[in-house]
């Protein structure tokens, strides 16, 4: 595409060089740039990409997009001068893959917890109803039924405008995506045209990242002030947040809730019994459990009547669809023990899963629970997930999750430390997290239940920034299979 064709929107503060050049594509690392390349100088949080761009140049990039021009440069480059390169990769990576998202109804799902059930429900929902769809979340992204590895929560914005276009080939009319509050900071959506936002809850996570909640809040707002008049915002106005969220946003605002009060939300469920939820008036028979799946079908039901499908099909469509990989996902073995797989890494979610398996376990059973918070993230819910788990737990034990560069001693050492007196007795730290999983399953007796939280789907540990194959669920069955 020709530059000028890319950057006519863009706002850049000056051009040196020819501006009549093609560019062949586009790159925010120096070692992948083929020739005719355009690359993102972007200051990252750990590399500066303006320190690359000799690099990028010697490997045939044809235009640097940065915000510092070099004082030494090549006569056969242009340079794109701009306030903020991050801020602008979205428009023109959306451009160059010819504005993909205006040819497909793209629903955005933030907030804390459920983005990952919620867009995965919508996913099978909407490609069970006949309708080709696209996939974009934490455990993997999918084009119709292929499946394509994931590697964050939500794509660079190169990549995922590269999604969308390749989505939009494969015919698909629906993409339901995670937007994470990283990827709303960082620009990583910018240029894409959503048909709704969706918000679940905000529950304190990546305060080493943002700060403070209201900046955590103000992030997530971020998705809902992107929408225009024709989108959707549809908001859990049972959570406090909503009204951050949906403050300022051009679009029509649906609320969605459970609990009563002054407040009536226009979606609700009004009762819920074992595996039946009933949602204005319409009884669902779920596999899915917990009054947290509950709020995530509520946004799910919300968003599907949004999108113009029938109510009746939507009813029996949500009693068939099951939720992601490591989401509250249930292995049953010998001697009648259950042992539960959770991606619960923050404090509302651990208490949630927990709570919800109190509503489900057996008589005398006992729950017994394996945990731990990942390393160079924020430290100060450590002590309040050390907390919970030993007052909801019979047993609570204390291990390693990622502790990627953090030692992971100090890391459980600060979980310990938010115990209670009352519940000391009940905790245990055992470092390495294969032995306090095998652990939990030996001390598991008849009717009891093993929950092992904190990294759900993922298959690999990262220690000092290598990436071991570790799999929760694969250490469970392989247990549970010799028992």
């Amino acid at each position: 595409m020709k530059l000028d064709q890319l950057i006519k929107d863009i706002g850049a503060l000056g051009i040196i060089g020819p501006e009549s050049i093609d560019i062949t594509g586009l790159k925010l690392d120096s070692k992948k740039i083929t020739p005719g390349d355009m690359f993102f100088a972007v200051h990252g949080s750990i590399h500066d990409g303006h320190d690359y761009i000799e690099d990028a140049i010697s490997r045939g990039a044809i235009c640097i997009v940065c915000e510092e021009i070099p004082q030494e440069r090549s006569g056969a480059v242009t340079y794109l001068h701009v306030k903020n390169t991050e801020q602008i990769v979205g428009n023109v990576a959306s451009a160059f893959f010819g504005n993909p998202s205006q040819n497909m109804n793209i629903v955005g799902v933030t907030g804390t917890n459920g983005k990952t059930t919620v867009a995965t429900l919508l996913y099978h929902a909407v490609s069970e109803l006949g309708k080709k769809s696209g996939l974009i979340s934490t455990v993997h992204n999918c084009i119709g039924k292929e499946i394509i590895p994931s590697t964050h929560t939500t794509p660079d914005a190169i990549t995922l405008q590269s999604l969308f276009a390749d989505m939009c080939d494969a015919g698909c009319t629906y993409v339901f995506m995670e937007v994470s509050s990283h990827a709303l900071i960082r620009g990583r959506v910018l240029g894409t045209h959503f048909t709704g936002g969706i918000f679940t809850n905000l529950t304190q996570d990546h305060l080493d990242f943002h700060g403070t909640m209201d900046h955590y809040a103000n992030a997530k707002k971020m998705l809902f002030s992107m929408l225009d008049e024709k989108s959707f915002s549809l908001v859990n106005a049972d959570d406090e947040a909503y009204q951050v969220m949906i403050s300022g946003t051009k679009s029509s605002v649906v609320t969605y809730g459970i609990q009563s009060g002054d407040l009536q939300a226009q979606i609700r469920s009004s009762d819920v019994s074992g595996s039946t939820v009933i949602i204005d008036g319409k009884v669902i028979t779920t596999p899915l459990v917990g009054s947290f799946n509950i709020y995530n079908l509520l946004a799910v039901f919300g968003c599907l009547r949004q999108l113009g499908f029938d109510e009746g099909e939507i009813i029996s469509v949500l009693g068939r669809v099951a939720g992601a990989r490591g989401r509250c996902e249930i292995i049953s073995g010998g001697n009648n023990i259950t042992a539960i797989v959770d991606y619960a890494h923050t404090p509302d979610a651990l208490k949630n899963i927990l709570t919800t398996i109190h509503g489900f376990k057996k008589g005398a059973g006992r729950i017994i629970c394996v945990m731990g918070c990942g390393g160079d993230r924020d430290r100060g819910k450590r002590p309040l997930m050390g907390r919970i788990g030993a007052q909801l737990s019979d047993h609570t034990i204390i291990t390693s999750d990622n502790p990627r560069f953090e030692d992971p001693i100090r890391i459980t050492e600060e979980i310990y430390a938010g115990v209670s007196d009352n519940d000391i007795k009940k905790a245990t730290i055992i470092l390495d997290r294969k032995e306090a999983i095998l652990y939990a399953l030996q001390c598991a007796k008849s009717d009891d239940v093993v929950l092992v939280a904190g990294k759900g789907h993922e298959t690999y540990q990262d220690i000092q920034g290598v990436k071991h194959h570790f799999d929760d669920k694969e250490i469970i069955e392989e247990f549970l299979n010799n028992k």
